[in-house]
């Protein structure tokens, strides 16, 4: 299931999509609670006749929106059940699978194939296919037709249906060319005032396997790219180039951070956006933008001031809807915004900070001498976002951070007036 992102506020019928990898988890929100009492949910507008899957995730609200605890356990904060029907008591499903997927007259559009018979009762077999590895179950009670998708957010489709359990050759048709597919069989019983009861389980060489149609094979660009400039830093931007690579590739990915290591993106068929974020905690990194063959300029705004940042640039190729990157020898270059203009030096703050790590949530600065003027304090992740900001009264000489709603992970404490902030890195574990 996909889990929510931290600092979005979510409404009843919101979609939330998690990359994984090379396939998408889609979840939709059903109910919110804005009470640590109230442990009642209803969601409405389902499917009948289906199962599905349930999980409740808690939240704090913070200065920075909310902060999920974005862990799910079966049996735990996740359930499943299935919705009542015409018939909720359908025959038995098939019981076994059928196996031994072979692969015949492959070309740049279709796929043929044949597959070995589930034994016991068997009304017939859904083939279904897919670009990515992970392939969704259909839905028991439910109709199938040719080119239908499974689910409405996701890639896979029904590529064969047969209706006789002694049929089982198959050919699928209007396929990309030079793409890898993924192809299950799932067998299924018709019970009268139900319809479909199927075998909802897939087994990776038993009854799903994998293949390619002809065409010129897709593959990541050659090279990198040579080179990063920056053409104009400011306290709060940073403007730059980079080199184009050749041959053409199809464009670029640009990606920053205030951390130097970080996930990389990695091949998929869904298109990187700008904003999105790659990876977690040290290793989390923001998609700037995503550039075509011919540009090879970048600006990032809305950045803290006297703080490094580095980019990256990944050039891609996209085939039929898959994206290919150029994921080894890969440009990266860092520059560090300006203090803000104005900035007189006695204004900069002397203190330190501690523990650090922090353990027990409590993040303590003793100052070497009493603020004499209104101070800003905040705290930042490694992308730059403002967790948590308050103010300093005169006269202050020690104070304590509650930092227990952060998650784990690297920030910065930043301290200083309008125009010019002294910053501190400290882990909270």
């Amino acid at each position: 299931m996909a889990i929510p992102r931290d600092s979005q506020a979510y409404v009843i019928g919101n979609i939330i999509t998690q990359v994984n990898g090379t396939y998408t988890d889609t979840s939709i929100v059903g109910d919110i609670s804005s009470n640590a009492t109230d442990t009642t949910f209803t969601i409405s507008g389902l499917d009948s006749s289906s199962t599905y899957w349930i999980a409740v995730i808690p939240f704090n609200n913070c200065t920075f929106g909310r902060s999920y605890r974005s862990l799910i356990i079966t049996n735990v904060n996740k359930n499943d059940t299935i919705t009542t029907g015409v018939n909720t008591t359908p025959c038995a499903e098939p019981s076994s699978l059928p196996d031994t997927v072979i692969f015949g007259t492959i070309t740049n559009s279709s796929i043929s194939g044949t597959f070995g018979k589930s034994f016991g009762s068997v009304s017939g077999y859904v083939v279904i296919y897919s670009k990515v590895f992970n392939i969704p179950f259909l839905k028991d009670s439910t109709t199938y037709t040719v080119g239908q998708k499974v689910l409405a957010t996701d890639s896979a489709r029904v590529g064969f249906i047969s209706t006789n359990r002694n049929d089982t050759t198959f050919t699928i048709t209007g396929l990309d060319s030079s793409t890898r597919y993924y192809i299950a069989v799932i067998p299924y019983n018709n019970c009268a005032g139900f319809g479909n009861n199927y075998r909802n389980l897939i087994i990776n060489n038993v009854n799903k396997s994998d293949t390619y149609t002809t065409g010129t094979t897709c593959a990541a660009p050659a090279s990198s790219v040579a080179t990063v400039s920056f053409t104009n830093v400011t306290s709060s931007s940073i403007s730059g180039s980079f080199s184009k690579v050749t041959p053409s590739p199809t464009g670029y990915i640009v990606v920053y951070s205030t951390n130097g290591f970080i996930a990389f993106p990695r091949d998929t068929n869904v298109q990187y956006t700008s904003g999105q974020i790659l990876g977690t905690g040290t290793q989390q990194a923001t998609v700037l933008k995503v550039a075509s063959s011919t540009d090879t300029t970048f600006s990032a705004s809305g950045l803290l001031a006297n703080t490094k940042y580095h980019f990256w640039v990944f050039p891609y190729n996209e085939c039929s809807g898959t994206i290919k990157i150029r994921r080894t020898s890969v440009k990266r270059d860092s520059t560090t915004t300006d203090f803000s203009t104005g900035i007189k030096s006695n204004k900069e703050t002397a203190f330190k900070v501690y523990p650090n790590p922090v353990i027990n949530g409590k993040l303590n600065i003793q100052f070497e001498q009493y603020l004499n003027n209104e101070t800003q304090i905040r705290i930042v992740d490694m992308v730059g976002r403002v967790m948590i900001q308050e103010q300093l009264p005169n006269n202050t000489k020690n104070y304590q951070f509650d930092v227990n709603e952060l998650s784990k992970g690297i920030y910065y404490l930043q301290i200083g007036d309008k125009s010019n902030f002294s910053t501190v890195p400290f882990m909270k574990q």
